[in-house]
């Protein structure tokens, strides 16, 4: 047991210092809602898919390593979570891939709403989301294998942030999703 810490802790130091050195990373982060970067190891070609939730993460190259980069969702519980790496030559066997994730607490806000269709929205208002949930999931559910994607962000606009990632609201005492986005007061 204590190998596979000491396996983990370097991997984890390797990612750690290879996000540092390539700008193009994004900086890990392995909470929810957070980023983590594994280390795939070197070779010529990269060493296959990386599948996580059940989505396709991006393999990427760096410093000489490949890096699957994982995106933790928000609704994820702090423990160990699995990411599985299927060889791409077909040759070896599937591996399973540990992702630590650690506990963290996002700011919340409590609001009372007199409105009560904005708290319990009426069965037109439910058909209209069900309707933005099927796009929005088809949208999110599309990649690009021939793309290397872009994983750091940049403020698009000046202004005041008026609403943070992972802001958790209550209306009237009934939790919300958390804030999947940043909104900027521009």
């Amino acid at each position: 047991m204590n190998r596979i810490l000491h396996a983990l802790l370097g991997c984890s130091l390797l990612c750690a210092a290879a996000a540092a050195a390539d700008p193009r990373l994004p900086v890990e982060s392995r909470v929810p809602g957070g980023i983590a970067l594994l280390d795939l190891g070197q070779g010529e070609s990269a060493p296959g898919a990386v599948m996580y939730n059940e989505h396709r993460a991006p393999v990427v190259r760096s410093d000489g390593r490949w890096v699957a980069v994982i995106g933790i969702p928000l609704s994820v519980t702090p423990g160990t979570e699995q990411a599985i790496l299927q060889p791409g030559d077909g040759t070896g066997a599937r591996r399973e891939l540990p992702v630590v994730v650690e506990a963290k607490q996002y700011q919340e806000q409590r609001l009372t709403i007199k409105n009560r269709r904005q708290v319990e929205p009426n069965d037109e208002d439910l058909e209209r989301i069900a309707a933005e949930r099927v796009r929005i999931d088809r949208a999110l559910g599309h990649y690009s294998e021939d793309q290397e994607p872009g994983f750091r962000m940049v403020v698009p606009v000046p202004g005041r942030r008026s609403s943070s990632f992972g802001l958790r609201r209550f209306f009237n005492d009934q939790p919300r999703n958390p804030h999947s986005g940043l909104d900027i007061a521009a």
